[in-house]
């Protein structure tokens, strides 16, 4: 199983870990857990879906309750994807 984080192949090693333990274990830091419960959106990563016109779309999701396997094959981009070159 793997999943596209920030434009790279990503294995899934654990499908039931959260997908934010996930980001831990690839040095990923930037979402935090705040609540734990999804409310807060410390842990905010978005799912970048094609659209029916062709065009990208992005989902919000919260890292905190995602299991990881849930999102095989799928591009997630976290704030450090957006930086750029830092």
């Amino acid at each position: 199983m793997t999943l596209w984080l920030n434009g790279k192949e990503t294995p899934i090693a654990e499908p039931q870990e959260p997908l934010l333990q996930l980001l831990r274990r690839c040095g990923l830091t930037a979402a935090k857990e705040g609540c734990g419960e999804g409310e807060c959106g410390a842990c905010l990563v978005v799912v970048q879906h094609q659209g029916e016109d062709g065009r990208p779309r992005f989902t919000p999701v919260n890292a905190c309750l995602l299991p990881a396997g849930a999102l095989e094959g799928e591009r997630i981009i976290t704030v450090e994807g957006l930086a750029g070159d830092g």
